[in-house]
């Protein structure tokens, strides 16, 4: 093998890369990228299921306004806008946003326009893609 005229005399011709240091570098290499998204992956939206569980279930039909506000922030980042039918104990939704600390606040309205709301609750949730359970207590 020749050496180009610049390289001559300045560097020495590369040593055999062994397997094992090959195997060790490629190790490191598979490693450093799953620990890198390992650290990146929460910030990229999911789905995230919440559940709604009324008790007593409502008696007439109502509207749920649901919101969602990260922690540390002023404005809500997800809401949605409901229907739950008469006797309904329970009601999903799916949401996508980053796992993490969030404030959730639900309100279940009467369907006539005016009234007072049946039920509020305003909780601290931690998405983390499982199911996050949301109690809503409509007092008499």
């Amino acid at each position: 093998m020749s050496w180009p005229r610049w390289l001559a005399g300045r560097a020495s011709p590369p040593a055999a890369v062994s397997p094992r240091r090959r195997l060790v570098g490629s190790a490191l290499i598979v490693g450093g990228v799953v620990l890198a998204l390992g650290l990146v992956s929460p910030l990229f939206p999911r789905q995230q299921r919440l559940e709604l569980r009324f008790d007593p279930p409502p008696t007439g039909s109502t509207l749920l306004t649901l919101s969602l506000q990260r922690d540390g922030e002023r404005e809500a980042c997800a809401g949605a806008e409901l229907r739950v039918g008469a006797g309904q104990r329970r009601l999903e939704h799916l949401i996508e946003l980053p796992s993490g600390a969030y404030r959730v606040e639900a309100t279940l309205w009467p369907s006539a326009p005016g009234d007072a709301p049946l039920a509020a609750r305003r909780a601290a949730v931690e998405l983390d893609g499982e199911v996050v359970v949301v109690p809503l207590r409509i007092e008499p």
